[in-house]
């Protein structure tokens, strides 16, 4: 909940193209939107081109080897301050398009990601 925080971890005021105003012993979270905004960093420059996120869960056979991988695809609410980047479970569409971006993330390292029921899947 940003709008209760008062103070972020450090490496949030030293991000590339904050402005030192924001880099500052005694910086407020307010410096941190300010330079945030000053960088356009919500408008497209920085964020992904699928806004979302993904939640991991992973299956391991008995002797601790991963089996599987599947994650869910949220989007983050952006509504009031007090509920803001609160994650949901996304939508069929917005769904397969966050998994189709992971997919094509994932295929330069021969991993290939199915969407199945909503959710994506790996196989290993």
């Amino acid at each position: 909940m940003t709008s209760t925080t008062t103070r972020f971890p450090s490496d949030l005021y030293w991000m590339p193209g904050y402005k030192h105003e924001a880099r500052r012993w005694d910086a407020t979270t307010a410096d941190a939107f300010n330079a945030r905004e000053e960088i356009h960093w919500w408008r497209g420059k920085v964020v992904p081109p699928v806004a979302g996120a993904i939640v991991a869960v992973c299956s391991f056979k008995g002797d601790g080897g991963l089996t599987e991988f599947r994650f869910y695809p949220v989007t983050l609410v952006d509504t009031t301050p007090s509920r803001s980047g609160l994650p949901l479970l996304a939508e069929a569409g917005v769904a397969k398009k966050i998994t189709e971006r992971v997919g094509q993330l994932s295929a330069p390292f021969g991993t290939k990601v199915e969407f199945k029921d909503g959710i994506g899947v790996i196989k290993l």
